[in-house]
């Protein structure tokens, strides 16, 4: 993955800020949400960039009335472009869950929701998902008067009915903490998080239905070495199979454990651990999928010293990491990274927090997904020519091939500039039908970028169709070469009012050459019979003839019918 654009945001206080959210909205606009110091404590401070970070649409800062902090830990888009923000929030004594719901530009608060537990304890809302009718799931942790259980709550759209709330509390009877929430496609809600077994924790997903008055499915992951393993972050794919990430213990540190189950948790498809190459401290929070069911998964990895955001995109079975990236940030401090995602081009998003030498800001990359091509320089060639090809563009990879529709087009090198450009050395082939070209460009992680029908191959200029050397006919264009006598050969008939020798050659459609001689058949004329050099009739159907006079050319296509 390379970063093609970020944005850094520093409070007027220049105290710590700490970005927890990012989602893109249907536009493709940016929204990243979190908490930024006030120069006392700190509130929820939510951004809106375009989709380039060039660019600061619209933000919008909410300070709970007892003046107290306020962090925001998730952001969400519904299908009209409102944007809900869920953290906690200070009410004078401890915390409570807060959900705010804003229009499109963050210029106007539509609703609220304040969310304070039975036993009068802090309540930390985690994560905010929406379903098909524009519900609102919060989840998060609550405080029951001695620990803390998992805590759910769906409301309406505009918060003015709470549908249904769910709690889960471990028979330890230990500290439940729930972290994640995605919604599936038939609006069964899955939590994900890490539950007490009475020594430690694991992780602990629970599959609900649509209104949490059933468990639906559920499981639990202890790792090996039966230390803390933290679940953080759930994403349901396109297949509605249930990924899970977060940080296991391997007996000496954590590292990134992500799993893939099966819809109702009855099977494990697939796994993967990721242990940085300083063997300190690896810590998964959030997953992303992609349109190709490809995974994404961010946290933070040790670099001996301290952290750096660290990324990583798997194939959908982790058979294959696809890409990689990690951000150290100029101070060289501990960067975290919070989480991850992807909008419907393939571009990925991360967001955290990275210290600026003082403290924290907030920072936000993109990075490329699938390579698109904006243009070509030229864009068209002409057959015998060998040329370079620059292709402009963007989420290009180093490593990445070029390719060409059809064929007669040979790719002899490929010089990766940059994420935003390729140069290509390409041979055009002498026997070559003109007409337009796709461009393609796979990076390697294999996705594709397509320009259609953009590059050109045109006549060759340095073998005009002149006046004095010009076909009349080919008899029979479509011919059937059966050896009895009828229509059995094809016959080029031309004008040759200098008298110059004239030459023929047959290629099938890759350019390779099939008959390097054609036979005299007159002074006009040249024949091909449809065998080969060998004399074997050839097998395909459509062919390319080239007749030469000097520096004339004449070609096209012939078909055979057999």
């Amino acid at each position: 993955m390379i970063s093609i654009s970020s944005a850094t945001y520093n409070s007027p206080a220049d105290g710590d800020d700490n970005a927890f959210g990012v989602v893109v909205d249907g536009d493709g606009n940016i929204i990243v949400t979190g908490s930024s110091s006030n120069g006392t404590n700190h509130d929820y401070y939510t951004i809106k960039y375009n989709n380039d970070f060039s660019l600061v649409l619209a933000s919008a800062t909410y300070n709970g009335p007892a003046d107290g902090d306020d962090y925001a830990l998730g952001v969400a888009v519904d299908g009209d472009g409102n944007i809900i923000v869920i953290g906690y929030s200070h009410n004078g004594t401890n915390h409570d869950y807060y959900t705010i719901k804003y229009n499109p530009n963050l210029s106007s608060v539509l609703a609220s929701a304040t969310y304070n537990g039975s036993a009068n304890g802090d309540d930390y809302a985690r994560e905010v998902a929406i379903d098909g009718n524009g519900n609102i799931i919060v989840i998060g942790y609550s405080h029951n008067g001695t620990n803390y259980d998992y805590f759910s709550i769906k409301y309406n759209n505009d918060f003015s009915l709470v549908l249904a709330s769910a709690t889960y509390n471990s028979p330890a009877d230990g500290d439940d903490n729930a972290f994640g929430v995605v919604v599936d496609g038939d609006g069964n809600i899955i939590v994900t998080g890490s539950s007490s077994n009475g020594t430690n924790n694991d992780y602990l997903s629970i599959k609900y239905n649509s209104d949490f008055s059933l468990v639906l499915a559920s499981a639990t992951y202890n790792g090996s070495a039966n230390g803390f393993d933290m679940a953080y972050g759930v994403i349901v794919d396109g297949e509605g199979n249930i990924i899970v990430t977060g940080n296991s213990f391997n007996g000496t540190n954590h590292d990134y454990y992500t799993i893939k189950y099966n819809n109702d948790f009855s099977l494990v498809l697939a796994s993967a651990t990721y242990n940085g190459p300083a063997d300190g401290t690896d810590v998964a929070i959030k997953v992303a999928v992609d349109g190709d069911g490809d995974i994404f998964v961010t946290g933070y990895s040790s670099n001996g010293t301290n952290y750096d955001y660290y990324t990583i995109k798997y194939n959908n079975d982790f058979s294959l990491v696809l890409a990689l990236a990690t951000y150290n940030g100029p101070a060289d401090g501990t960067d975290v990274a919070i989480k991850v995602a992807v909008d419907g081009d393939g571009d990925i998003f991360v967001t955290g927090y990275s210290p600026n030498g003082t403290n924290h800001d907030y920072y936000t990359i993109k990075y490329n997904g699938s390579p698109q091509i904006f243009s070509l320089s030229p864009s068209f060639g002409r057959p015998g020519e060998t040329l370079d090809l620059i292709i402009n563009g963007s989420n290009f990879y180093s490593g990445a091939d070029i390719s060409f529709s059809d064929s007669g087009i040979i790719v002899n090198s490929v010089n990766f500039i940059s994420a935003m450009e390729i140069r290509a050395n390409i041979t055009i082939a002498q026997a070559v039908v003109p007409g337009n070209r796709d461009v393609v460009v796979t990076n390697i992680d294999e996705a594709r970028g397509v320009m259609a029908g953009r590059f050109e191959i045109r006549e060759n200029i340095g073998y005009q169709v002149e006046a004095d050397f010009r076909l009349v006919k080919v008899s029979p264009r479509i011919f059937t070469p059966n050896g009895d006598g009828i229509n059995d050969v094809a016959n080029f008939i031309f004008e040759n009012s200098q008298n110059e020798e004239v030459t023929g050659m047959i290629f099938d459609l890759s350019g390779s050459i099939v008959r390097d001689v054609l036979v005299q058949n007159s002074d006009t004329s040249l024949m091909w019979d449809g065998r080969d050099n060998n004399g074997n009739i050839v097998s395909g159907k459509v062919y390319i003839y080239q007749i030469k006079a000097g520096n004339k050319l004449l070609n096209g296509t012939v078909v055979l019918a057999k």
